[in-house]
């Protein structure tokens, strides 16, 4: 008799004392804590339940379990978990933030283009007009020239042989504030063979027959090294060699 009494009392300490499969403490009188970390902690002598949980810079750090904190004179397990889920939704937002200010550097950079025009007369006596733009990409560090040279009174035939003849260069010199130049300059051949050995794209404009061609855009691009290169250039001189 006495060892069944002793047997039922063992077991029922043990589940008194014990804690569900959700990793929630009981105590005797039958109370939940409602901590939001995990596992069941250690149990010290003077029965507090102490843990340790990551805080926001990844440290390990002793704490305690409900009101057992206050018993080891440590922070709560969940002011640990709370501190380091502030730290991480800041991150989130301050990385956001991060992207959409890159995002608008960069389409800053492709609106703040170089561009200009300028009117050449060819050996016949016909014009061709030329514009020029500039922007600089920031993800690979390079220029991207586009150049849409337009006739204006030649014939189609005379500006189609601008392209066919191997002779003709554009040239492109990328001058400074002080009228100095201070990059390489980019020439850039109008013979469509040889450009696109060259890895230059060229695009026909055509009027209102295909046979009628009023104009050849042309888009190359120039590596450089830096971002700052590009802030020097204060203007694009284009020349023209049919």
């Amino acid at each position: 008799m006495k060892f069944s009494t002793l047997l039922f009392f063992t077991i029922t300490s043990i589940g008194l004392m014990g804690c569900n499969q959700a990793g929630e403490y009981r105590n005797i009188s039958g109370s939940i804590n409602d901590e939001k970390t995990f596992g069941t902690g250690t149990e010290t002598s003077q029965g507090a339940l102490i843990k340790q949980e990551r805080d926001e810079n990844g440290d390990l750090r002793d704490c305690g379990i409900g009101s057992s904190a206050k018993k080891l004179g440590l922070p709560t397990c969940n002011q640990i978990v709370n501190r380091r889920e502030s730290a991480k939704n800041k991150a989130e937002v301050d990385a956001s933030a991060s992207r959409a200010r890159d995002k608008k550097y960069s389409d800053d950079l492709i609106t703040n283009k170089l561009s200009g025009s300028k009117l050449f007369t060819l050996a016949n006596g016909s014009k061709i007009r030329i514009k020029t733009r500039v922007v600089y990409n920031d993800e690979f560090n390079t220029l991207i020239i586009d150049a849409f040279i337009e006739r204006v009174n030649s014939t189609a035939k005379v500006f189609e042989n601008i392209f066919i003849r191997k002779t003709g260069y554009l040239t492109l010199n990328f001058v400074d504030a002080d009228d100095f130049d201070f990059l390489d300059p980019l020439s850039i051949p109008l013979n469509i063979q040889k450009g696109l050995s060259q890895n230059i794209r060229y695009r026909k404009k055509m009027g209102t027959s295909t046979s009628d061609i009023v104009g050849m855009k042309v888009s190359a691009r120039k590596p450089i090294r830096s971002l700052r290169e590009y802030n020097l250039i204060s203007r694009i001189d284009v020349s023209f060699r049919p």
